[in-house]
């Protein structure tokens, strides 16, 4: 889970979520590429009824947009407890750049996004 801190003069939700539908699978049930369980499920957690329902206008349009031939199974959720994941988590990617890319790339993730979106990329 990451929780995005934003100035809403600068970026608008929507803007968040444009970039969000662009690096995950929506459709995929039950986890996320090679990640497999409840726990690596797409989810939006929202603060307030205004995010809330920013999400599912969002979702809906992606939905709608006729552009993934399964439904959109992202859970929007309202927000909990946010919990800062341990150090060795933080800047994975900088810290492990080898591992990290071995993983990226065996995941099916950048395949799946350019498939995908490869019209706006």
């Amino acid at each position: 889970v990451v929780q995005v801190a934003y100035d809403p003069e600068k970026c608008k939700p929507d803007d968040l979520l444009y970039v969000y539908w662009r690096s995950v699978d929506p459709t995929q049930v039950g986890g996320q590429f090679h990640d497999i369980g409840e726990q690596y499920s797409t989810v939006i957690f929202y603060h307030d009824d205004n995010q809330k329902e920013i999400a599912k206008t969002s979702k809906q349009a992606l939905e709608d947009s006729g552009r993934f031939s399964d439904p959109i199974a992202t859970i929007i959720r309202e927000a909990e407890t946010f919990y800062i994941a341990e150090d060795y988590h933080h800047q994975y990617d900088i810290k492990n750049p080898g591992h990290y890319n071995m993983y990226k790339q065996g995941s099916g993730r950048p395949d799946f996004i350019c498939k995908i979106w490869d019209d706006e990329l």
